[in-house]
């Protein structure tokens, strides 16, 4: 999160540090982390997708903190073959927040495979089994046109306690998750088992048991790239 610096310069020094600025924006294009929206701050990668081609296959994923943590090692890693990714990672957000933005993406841009990691926030915030198999079919609802979805389950083991609705609840999303697949409505569903993954690397996280360390999201993306990304897999 970028936070704003009181700086006292002479005013050749201000201009100068302006065409610093703005040479820095036009070379960084839009895929920075400030939005026009208004919407919490989080990853926005540019509407078109990052890679070398445009007519590589584009992944999208939609995401809490947890993606958050791995960003731009996500896009590093998913990107080093010819493919496009777009992303909208989002601290705290739940699966309703994201709704309107996969209905934008499908309306503009469809990706060939969307990956979603979603549900942390559904568990932290006590919704009911019911609501949580609703959300979860409003939001694939809206992704029928994507060759294959992969939904990351969400971790429930070892999550600290402060976490108090993750720790009560993650495991009820998971059932929800996979009452929903097993309903064989979304036939191009697929559910990841990240609570498994995140079971053998229990040094990715950091001490809440949510998050990563920085070695641990580097782990993470590396692992989707390679085991997630891909709809034959």
């Amino acid at each position: 999160m970028l936070r704003p610096m009181l700086l006292r310069m002479t005013k050749p020094a201000a201009v100068l540090t302006g065409l610093v600025v703005l040479s820095s924006l036009v070379f960084l294009g839009a895929g920075g982390p400030a939005r026009a929206d208004g919407s919490p701050e989080g990853s926005a990668v540019d509407a078109a997708g990052r890679s070398s081609s445009r007519t590589s296959p584009l992944v999208a994923l939609w995401g809490d903190s947890i993606s958050n943590d791995a960003d731009s090692r996500l896009e590093y890693h998913i990107t080093r073959v010819p493919r496009r990714y777009v992303a909208r990672t989002v601290d705290t957000t739940t699966i309703r927040y994201h709704l309107r933005y996969m209905t934008a993406r499908m309306n503009t841009s469809p990706p060939s495979q969307a990956i979603v990691e979603l549900g942390t926030g559904d568990a932290r915030d006590y919704r009911t089994s019911a609501q949580m198999r609703s959300d979860i079919r409003s939001a694939l609802d809206r992704l029928r046109g994507v060759n294959c979805v992969s939904w990351l389950n969400v971790k429930a083991h070892r999550v600290n306690g402060i976490y108090a609705g993750v720790v009560a609840n993650a495991d009820r999303f998971n059932q929800a998750l996979r009452a929903v697949k097993s309903s064989g409505d979304y036939p191009r569903l697929r559910v990841v088992d990240y609570n498994l993954w995140a079971y053998f690397n229990p040094g990715a996280f950091s001490a809440d048991g949510l998050h990563f360390t920085s070695a641990g999201a580097d782990r993470y993306a590396r692992w989707i790239a390679s085991d997630v990304v891909g709809c034959a897999r």
